[in-house]
């Protein structure tokens, strides 16, 4: 009977042991377990940060080039309206000096012309045609050279930033979409950790933990990757933009021109 006393007495010795030496070994895998996610988790903070910031400098560079393009529209419309401006003004001056032509050549042959119970003589007249060629160069020269260049210049310009702007925002989701699954891992890893403080190191947990190690090393890589890419892009977008064209770049002062007849029968035509 004391034999299988003793024998019985052992044996819980044994296992009391077993679990107690157990415990030691348990809390050493734990606290290690820990560790690995906690430097998992550093990572993806610091991940998280670059992403955030690639994403404020994005929308930035973005609301700056959608600013340009605003500006480009509107110069574009500016542009528009001075064109219908200068050639109202170029269909009145031309009219104005069909008109004094045959006041011209009739003055030539009689002296002078009655225009509204008023003599003019043809110096009077030349004088007045010459003051209408001139500005009738003046708003052509504008209308052909300026207004077409710069029309040319603002509308390459917008189309540029349009497209610019269209490729920003599609990088902006793109990053919104890393920013929330760099959230959606660091949830698990947040999960992961509690799961290995109250359960020790269980299989499972381990092999999860090494399975999503390798999911955040891949998409660490991805989003260095994207990052570096895209800020190259967005800097050679906005070097694109930055084009924009000014009056004074284009033309300097106007030329004048000797007015004579001949110089309005080459604009009116000779009937």
């Amino acid at each position: 009977m004391l034999r299988y006393l003793f024998a019985g007495l052992l044996l819980v010795a044994i296992v009391v042991g077993a679990y107690v030496g157990c415990g030691p070994r348990m809390a050493v895998a734990g606290k290690k377990m820990l560790d690995q996610i906690d430097g998992v988790l550093g990572k993806l903070n610091v991940q998280l940060e670059k992403v955030e910031q690639a994403h404020a400098k994005l929308t930035k560079e973005t609301e700056a080039m959608r600013e340009k393009r605003i500006g480009a529209q509107y110069k574009l419309e500016r542009l528009q309206e001075q064109k219908k401006d200068l050639e109202e003004n170029i269909a009145s001056y031309k009219k104005d000096l069909g008109r004094l032509r045959d006041y011209m050549k009739e003055a030539s042959e009689s002296g002078t012309v009655t225009i509204n119970d008023k003599e003019h003589s043809v110096e009077t007249l030349e004088a007045l045609a010459q003051s209408t060629l001139k500005k009738l160069k003046s708003a052509q020269t504008t209308l052909d050279t300026r207004i077409k260049t710069l029309t040319d210049a603002y509308s390459k310009s917008l189309a540029v930033l349009k497209s610019n702007v269209d490729v920003s925002k599609q990088q902006l989701k793109k990053l919104d979409d890393q920013i929330e699954e760099i959230k959606a891992k660091k949830s698990a890893l947040d999960a992961m950790k509690e799961a290995s403080t109250i359960a020790g190191t269980e299989a499972s947990i381990s092999d999860k933990f090494n399975d999503l190690t390798k999911d955040v090393d891949d998409l660490l890589t991805e989003v260095d990757v994207k990052i570096a890419v895209e800020s190259e892009k967005v800097d050679e977008r906005l070097a694109q933009s930055d084009s924009d064209v000014t009056l004074d770049e284009i033309l300097g002062d106007d030329s004048s021109a000797d007015d004579t007849i001949s110089e309005i029968d080459a604009i009116l035509g000779g009937n």
